[in-house]
């Protein structure tokens, strides 16, 4: 089985399902990297499927300033890679949706506050 674009979506989507559920509360820069994380996997996937794109989360179009540590930074290293790879292999409203989501992940990592998500 060859690496390809459509072959990252259920990593993302498992690893945002992972992160939104280490803690029981639905708040935090886990559950912003979790969120997102999931919201990708689902472009990417109405991309390969020729569909709609879904709606940006609110809990992710806010942002968010709180730090990511543990074994959540392990996950988002991983993740932020593969957002790079896959905002290059796609186009117009997905292609910054990834771009937005690599740019967050790599604030997250870096301790920085996370903006706003522009509208797509």
């Amino acid at each position: 089985m060859g690496f390809t674009i459509e072959s990252i979506f259920p990593y993302l989507a498992i690893t945002g399902k992972t992160l939104t559920n280490l803690d029981e509360n639905k708040s935090g820069a886990d559950d912003f990297a979790g969120a997102l994380l999931s919201y990708v996997a689902e472009v990417g996937q109405a991309v390969v499927d020729d569909e709609e794109l879904p709606a940006i989360p609110e809990l992710v179009r806010k942002g968010t300033g709180d730090k990511i540590t543990g074994v959540a930074r392990a996950s988002l290293l991983i993740a932020d890679n593969l957002l790079t790879f896959a905002q290059f292999q796609v186009s117009g409203k997905a292609r910054k949706i990834f771009k937005y989501a690599a740019e967050a992940l790599s604030a997250l990592l870096a301790g920085e506050t996370v903006p706003t998500a522009p509208s797509f």
